[in-house]
């Protein structure tokens, strides 16, 4: 059985109500048992892109605002060349065989992976600030949708 506690009273309770209007900006939580009720804002996330055409090897993916106002944002597929991977201080050689022999797997998988971390971390900050800035032209007061997580 799920039980729901209230933050206010700190009380299980066996089930909560949640309303949420069309087009509203808040949705409202009441808990059944005590009554205790709180109106919460409705957190917005970037939707998925759609795909609409290929340029050359990469395409384009559009994100558009979820309040459909007709904005878009367009990123390329193609995030262009790989950043130099950063092996340990100690890796050691003058020739990629001996550079890479001088390390370990879990050394090399490791770099690997924080390069396209760093990848990952810039292209969702470019992201989330081109909606950051729309949302304070277009829709000021409004926070700016952030990508799931």
């Amino acid at each position: 059985m799920i039980t729901y506690t209230c933050p206010f009273c700190l009380r299980s309770q066996s089930g909560m109500d949640l309303e949420l209007p069309e087009g509203a900006e808040t949705f409202t939580a009441t808990w059944r048992e005590c009554g205790h009720r709180v109106s919460v804002p409705v957190a917005e996330i970037i939707p998925p892109p759609s795909f609409p055409r290929q340029q050359g090897t990469a395409g384009i993916a559009r994100f558009r605002c979820p309040r459909d106002c007709g904005w878009t944002h367009d990123e390329f597929t193609d995030p262009g060349p790989i950043p130099p991977v950063r092996l340990p201080a100690r890796a050691k050689g003058s020739t990629l065989a001996e550079v890479l022999s001088s390390t370990t797997e879990e050394e090399i998988s490791a770099a690997i992976g924080a390069a396209a971390e760093e990848r990952a971390h810039a292209h969702r900050a470019r992201l989330e600030q081109a909606y950051a800035a729309h949302y304070e032209l277009v829709h000021p007061g409004i926070a700016a949708p952030t990508l799931a997580s």
